[in-house]
């Protein structure tokens, strides 16, 4: 008998040490991010009404307001699209917005604010599912001429396109090429 209880109190201790491993999986909530574009951060940022920091659960929604940083401005032609973050730059070349967030306000164009200015990504019924990132049209800067404005909008294009070209696009620092 004492043979017996002892290999069922080794079944139970041995069974004990992986009780934490199975309980914490179902403690895991993923998150993602809200995030500016990386090249328009130096013009305006998001910055989060419920909450302080970026990121919202899986399915969850994420209002935030818009703040601009230095000279820049909007003007009436100003607007802010939401986007996927793994795709955005594969298909802006493309001159493809199927990546467009499809859980913006109006559905398919663009980030409309409420009456206190407050831009919601994600709904009830469909949520943040991947990383985001939020992209300004038509921004101007009070601190400079419109053809230096235009000339900067410019050489940023075409840094894009060549970053694109040679797949310089979504290289994480220190990963080994080849």
């Amino acid at each position: 008998m004492k043979k017996v209880l002892a290999v069922i109190l080794a079944a139970v201790i041995c069974l004990m040490c992986a009780a934490p491993a199975v309980l914490a999986a179902d403690g895991y909530t993923k998150a993602h991010s809200v995030t500016v574009l990386k090249e328009q951060q130096k013009m305006f940022k998001v910055v989060p009404v419920d909450s302080d920091t970026n990121y919202v659960t899986d399915g969850g929604v994420f209002r935030f307001k818009i703040e601009m940083i230095g000279s820049y401005a909007e003007n009436d032609a100003t607007c802010y699209r939401a986007f996927a973050a793994d795709t955005y730059y594969v298909d802006i070349i493309n001159a493809n917005e199927d990546n467009m967030a499809d859980f913006t306000v109006d559905g398919k164009d663009r980030l409309i604010p409420d009456e206190n200015g407050v831009y919601t990504v994600g709904s009830a019924q469909k949520g943040i599912t991947c990383d985001i990132v939020i992209v300004s049209y038509n921004l101007v800067n009070k601190g400079g001429s419109s053809i230096i404005n235009f000339l900067t909008q410019l050489g940023q294009f075409f840094t894009n396109l060549i970053n694109w070209f040679f797949g310089l696009v979504g290289i994480k620092p220190g990963a080994r090429l080849g």
